[in-house]
Parts: structure tokens; sequence; C-alpha cells
């Protein structure tokens, strides 16, 4: 049966076994070729989804920023306060006077006068940090400043023609526009 064997030296069964070697090599190469090729395919989309999911992560991140903002408008007496006294705001204590006002039947304002604290004896502050509270309140958040008014410090006294520091005192007054409860 195998009489074909019989006339075989080494230098044949090794070259019958390099080619039957060769072949199952050849199997495997294929095999992992085709791996290759779709692992390339999926690395060419990885930019793709990389810059897709950095921007998915940036959206959650404002998300997150605006949830923990309306949690602070839940008590807005403390947004103002927490906002005034920020790092780059530098205005500290406020004193903050509530109010309401109906808006149509729907809806309802609710006003916050804003000013310097009265037990400072001498209020001033740059125009800038005033600037700086006014737009860090408005940031992402529902409420809205509707009246600035700027007026220098008591204390100085003015001629016409002069020009004063440019220090001064505010009054702020921002709302918050929100739906009336049904009343039952």
């Amino acid at each position: 049966m195998f009489a074909w064997t019989q006339h075989m030296n080494f230098a044949r069964w090794v070259i019958l076994l390099s080619f039957l070697g060769s072949a199952v090599l050849g199997y495997f190469v294929y095999e992992q070729k085709q791996r290759l090729t779709e692992v390339e395919g999926q690395v060419e989309l990885a930019p793709r989804l990389v810059k897709n999911l950095v921007a998915e992560a940036h959206k959650l991140e404002s998300l997150i920023n605006v949830a923990a903002d309306r949690q602070d408008l839940d008590s807005i007496d403390s947004y103002i306060t927490k906002t005034a006294s920020a790092k780059q705001i530098e205005i500290g204590s406020v004193d903050i006077k509530p109010g309401t006002r109906a808006y149509g039947t729907a809806f309802e304002d609710e006003i916050y006068t804003i000013k310097p604290p009265s037990i400072v004896r001498k209020p001033e502050y740059q125009r800038t940090k005033i600037a700086n509270f006014a737009y860090m309140l408005e940031r992402g958040t529902s409420v809205r400043v509707t009246r600035l008014r700027l007026f220098p410090p008591s204390h100085y006294k003015f001629k016409p023609h002069e020009i004063g520091p440019d220090v001064w005192t505010f009054e702020l007054e921002v709302r918050q526009r929100r739906r009336k409860v049904a009343e039952s």
C-alpha cells in the first residue's frame, strides 16, 4: 500500500514534510491576514470614534455643570452669595432683598435686589469686578440681570469737572422666571 515510501530517502522526506508544513502554515497565514484586515478596518474608525467620544464627554460635562447650577437655583440666595464670593469675582457678602412679580397668568418673576452689605463702611468695587459678577450670575442659568446701577461711593465728593478713581458701588436686580405653582 505504501510502496512509494520504500524508495524515499532523507532528502525526499524533508521535501515532503516541508511541503505539507508550508501548506498548513499558509492556511494559518491566510486566517491571520483576514483578521489583520478586520482589525485595520476597525483602527481606521478609531480617530473618528475618539473625536465623537470627546465631544460627548464635553456635552456630558456641560450638562453636569448645568445640573449643578440648577441645584444651586433651588436656593437662589445661596447661588447669589456663592457667585459673589467666587475667586474671580471677590465682591464678598451682599445684601439680597427678595420679591416677586406676576407675569401674566402662568408665570411669575422672582426678583432679587442685590447691594453691597450695609455693614461695609465704604463699599468700593472696580467696574470689572461688578461686570464679572453680573456675567457669572447669568452664565448657564435662567437668572437674568435686568438692572444695574453704578454710582460713585458716597464718601467721594466730586466737582463736575473732576474725574474720580474707577471705583463704584452698585445696585443689581436679577430675575428668574418660573411657572406659577397651581393652587389646589
